[in-house]
């Protein structure tokens, strides 16, 4: 049985929206079914806000959900492919399922969290490594959380069921990417008490960034400088990540 027959047996009695399956080879894939359409009005309130502060970077990427969201992972994941961006292998694909490789390692966040302080900061600066790489071969992610990152022998990405093309340009996507990596690593690091070595590693690469990107992300973040005073559970875990993003992103530390 080849790949598309596996997926249209498997995508047919598969409860959840994406979940990994064992074939009869031994080896491990992932199948996303399409899910149910998302509404358009949860991201009318944030485009609205982006829009007011301008803030394009805040501007959301509509993920509708349903077969719309099954064609952008197709899409997203044979461009960043070609591209030579470490990703799963589109296996097989229908308009309502897609079978992908299973990359097989931990992901980035687990890693850091798992980590002592030193090996934190370096898979950290591990992580800038790769999205430096795929920003290089004129590639941008999706959701470029350290959730979505798999950290093994290589550095890998997942999670491509929208495309921020469509609202950004590529410049702002690419910023986008490190806001987004930078947001979920930096209270990590914060934990592990190495936020001011991340600082020092992302500082460096910010100073290689075009200037216009540069400015875009602390454009974005800078506003919020006096949150970083928030920095303490009993302000909540939201308060405390975005604190510890603004002291990452801080040019006076």
């Amino acid at each position: 049985m080849n790949h598309a027959q596996l997926l249209a047996e498997l995508a047919a009695t598969q409860q959840g929206a994406i979940a990994r399956h064992q074939l009869p080879d031994q080896s491990y894939v992932w199948i996303r079914r399409a899910s149910r359409r998302h509404s358009i009005h949860k991201y009318r309130l944030l485009g609205f806000f982006s829009r007011l502060l301008g803030l394009p970077l805040l501007s959301p990427v509509q993920n509708f959900g349903g077969t719309a969201a099954i064609a952008t992972e197709v899409h997203r994941l044979t461009q960043l492919r070609q591209a030579g961006v470490y990703v799963p292998v589109l296996l097989a694909c229908q308009d309502d399922a897609l079978m992908m490789s299973d990359l097989q390692s931990d992901t980035l966040e687990h890693k850091i969290w798992q980590a002592n302080a030193d090996e934190a900061v370096r898979w950290f600066e591990q992580g800038i490594q790769a999205i430096t790489l795929v920003h290089e071969r004129g590639q941008y992610l999706s959701q470029a959380f350290a959730r979505n990152i798999i950290a093994g022998e290589q550095i890998g990405f997942i999670d491509f069921e929208d495309d921020p093309i469509k609202v950004l340009s590529l410049a702002q996507c690419q910023a986008r990417d490190w806001l987004c990596y930078l947001q979920s690593t930096a209270i990590l690091l914060n934990n592990k008490g190495r936020l001011n070595q991340a600082r020092q590693i992302w500082q460096a690469t910010a100073n290689s960034l075009p200037a216009q990107m540069r400015d875009e992300i602390y454009r974005t973040v800078m506003p919020l400088r006096w949150i970083r005073h928030f920095n303490h559970r009993k302000f909540g875990g939201d308060t405390v990540k975005l604190a510890s993003l603004v002291v990452l992103l801080d040019k006076n530390g």
